[in-house]
């Protein structure tokens, strides 16, 4: 219901908003006095908003005290405004944004009487402050009903974070259908997109991660599918990158999609090149030696798995020679693993079964690290890429 408990008077109009001057920020109660303002001024002027911001933009400043500043009210205290019917009824509901200075949103809807509130998205008491960005609404996950898309954008010392916030409203109950995140270093680099990448006609939500200012990473695309009642992450792509551990994983990746080509290619340059990219060579708190030995010999494994589904025993026998001259260490858990793999194959002449052996030899040796600090690692049943 209205918090409004008795229409306002014709001609009313609010008197301009005052709070102590020892607070630089607006307070929590002049937060909400302005909530009720602006509901109390639409059930006179029922989608007026225009009207509102330009009487608030008037209001005397709030002089502050022990200093010259001055709070000034903004032009702009509804800073968007997107017209949808959520529940199908016909009439249309208003997703705005608004605040003095920490904007919010929320959904109202006019009942011929009252402004209502719909829906208010909790608001944050805390920096970082969310900033609503933009709104859309439409059937993205094929139910027949339609969605609502609020992007909001935050900020912070380590980067820029997107949030799509999904939900529906059928008119009595308001359903979170999930979030969806982004990041980036500034402004430009997080976004949130929708797409139907696998044909179906529903669309998937896209959300760019862009490597935060601490840690070793590379962009990615992640994907949310709606699934189980809301959308969910269920797939990550990563951007092409120089770094040989990326290039080891993407052969990875190749291989659990069949992709024996790039698998091939991208593994022979993470095993020539295992100190190329542009993060190790500032790695100087662990020794690298060890890195590149792990990577190079696992990359050389995942090109023998290549010449094992080609049923090329030669090639492969060549490459595990070629890491046993160079990466014979006893902190390398990769290469018995790749002798297993070779042994398995050449007494099976079975790829797959090769493959599970690897597996096992890296799971008795419960180390199966590449690169510490990277944001991307092999899990322990992604070893054997072929199951």
């Amino acid at each position: 219901p209205s918090p409004i408990k008795t229409p306002p008077p014709a001609g009313w109009i609010p008197e301009p908003l005052q709070w102590s001057g020892s607070e630089q920020l607006p307070p929590e109660s002049a937060k909400q006095t302005m909530q009720d303002y602006l509901l109390a001024w639409l059930a006179l002027h029922p989608g007026d908003y225009d009207g509102f911001n330009q009487m608030v933009s008037q209001w005397p400043p709030i002089k502050y005290v022990g200093t010259e500043g001055s709070f000034d009210f903004p032009v702009d205290y509804v800073s968007w405004l997107e017209y949808v019917d959520l529940d199908g009824d016909g009439t249309q509901e208003d997703v705005v944004a608004f605040g003095l200075r920490d904007k919010n949103w929320a959904v109202l809807k006019y009942d011929g009487q009252h402004t209502r509130v719909v829906y208010s998205n909790p608001p944050r008491h805390y920096p970082p402050f969310e900033i609503p960005v933009s709104a859309f609404a439409d059937d993205i996950n094929c139910d027949g009903r339609i969605e609502l898309v609020v992007q909001t954008r935050t900020q912070n010392t380590f980067g820029d974070y997107y949030t799509a916030q999904i939900s529906q409203w059928d008119g009595t109950t308001w359903r979170d259908l999930g979030p969806i995140y982004g990041s980036g270093n500034d402004v430009d680099q997080p976004t949130i997109r929708f797409e139907d990448i696998d044909g179906d006609g529903c669309l998937e939500g896209l959300a760019r991660v862009h490597p935060v200012k601490l840690v070793y990473m590379r962009p990615q695309t992640w994907i949310y599918t709606f699934q189980n009642g809301r959308y969910e992450r269920t797939d990550t792509r990563s951007d092409p990158d120089d770094l040989s551990l990326f290039r080891m994983i993407d052969a990875n990746r190749a291989l659990s999609e069949g992709d024996t080509d790039s698998a091939l290619a991208l593994a022979m340059q993470a095993l020539e090149h295992p100190e190329s990219g542009r993060a190790m060579s500032s790695l100087d708190y662990f020794d690298i030696s060890s890195a590149t030995a792990r990577i190079a010999t696992y990359a050389a494994a995942e090109a023998m798995l290549v010449h094992a589904l080609h049923n090329e025993p030669q090639a492969m026998q060549e490459l595990l020679a070629q890491v046993e001259a160079r990466y014979d260490r006893p902190d390398n858990p990769f290469l018995p693993a790749a002798r297993e793999l070779w042994e398995t194959f050449d007494e099976t002449g079975n790829a797959l079964t090769a493959c599970l052996a690897m597996e096992r030899s890296i799971r008795l040796w419960n180390d199966w690290q590449f690169l510490p600090m990277a944001s991307e690692q092999l899990e322990l049943e992604q070893i054997c890429p072929l199951d």
